[in-house]
């Protein structure tokens, strides 16, 4: 699989007519409005998830630190989480 345009050169050159179409045909499709909207949506899905995988770690850390305010111990808190 190629990660550089210099290796994709190199795929479409080695690889034939064929493969030099398929290259041409990708690099077309790659260009269009609607691979770039869908290219936007994925990227935007992945900084969502990361935020709630934040937002999530956030809220379990702020519970822990209540529990360890209102006289829990770490042991309790622990055997709570993984019982």
């Amino acid at each position: 699989m190629a990660e550089t345009d210099e290796e994709l050169e190199a795929i479409a050159k080695g690889g034939g007519a064929e493969m030099g179409e398929a290259v041409k045909q990708m690099r077309y499709l790659a260009g269009t409005s609607e691979f770039l909207y869908m290219e936007t949506l994925r990227e935007l899905a992945r900084l969502d998830e990361g935020q709630k995988l934040s937002n999530a770690e956030q809220r379990g850390a702020l519970q822990v630190l209540n529990l360890l305010e209102s006289g829990r111990t770490p042991d309790e808190i622990r055997r709570m989480y993984t019982s």
